[in-house]
């Protein structure tokens, strides 16, 4: 909820590749457990992914994309970060925790080091609590209302459904295990996030 994990890494990998979206997100609110060096059990990513967010794919503009990420660090720096930080695939960003919030993005760019055009349509993978499933009442959607499709009391956001996939994050990685079967997984840091307040 602060920082680039490996497993945020992996977590956002599988969720791409099953979905078939170049871009996707994992908030940290729904990643509860770890996984350990060895084999992966079905409990295992129970207790990793206990809730049961659908996963869509949207297409949005790179603004859209930029506030997305600038509401993802708003609470970085708190002691007890609440859930709404993203782990990331498909594109690398730099923020710094030290400036005030709703200020803090940096740079957003695609894995090559191209920076986003904001004014270009890109399609990435995200779960339907984010999207106004719930509606934004009460700290629901953890503030992703410029990602809006589903709740009529809050402006739509500038997106577009492009597919509901019925899967969770949890049915995701799964279905990755089970296309990937056999295969050894190395996951490490890449520094897709970088926070400039903390950087070495």
């Amino acid at each position: 909820r602060r920082t680039e994990t490996e497993l945020g890494n992996f977590l956002a990998d599988c969720i791409a590749s099953v979905a078939a979206a170049p871009i996707a997100v994992v908030n940290g609110g729904n990643i509860r457990s770890s996984l350990y060096v060895g084999d992966v059990y079905c409990e295992d990513l129970e207790a990793l992914f206990p809730f049961e967010n659908e996963i869509i794919v949207i297409e949005a503009s790179g603004q859209t994309i930029w506030d997305m990420l600038e509401n993802s660090v708003t609470y970085s720096d708190d002691e007890f970060p609440n859930g709404r930080f993203l782990q990331i695939s498909g594109l690398h960003y730099v923020f710094d925790s030290s400036k005030p919030r709703g200020s803090r993005m940096v740079s957003v760019s695609l894995p090559d080091g191209t920076p986003i055009d904001l004014n270009a349509n890109y399609q990435l993978a995200v779960n339907n609590y984010m999207a106004g499933a719930v509606g934004y009442f009460e700290g629901n959607g953890d503030g992703y209302t410029m990602l809006n499709i589903y709740d009529e009391n809050t402006p739509k956001g500038d997106v577009t459904l492009i597919k509901e996939s019925g899967m969770s994050y949890r049915e995701m990685v799964k279905q990755y295990f089970r296309d990937h079967p056999e295969q050894e997984k190395i996951i490490e840091l890449e520094g897709r996030i970088v926070d400039l307040a903390n950087a070495d």
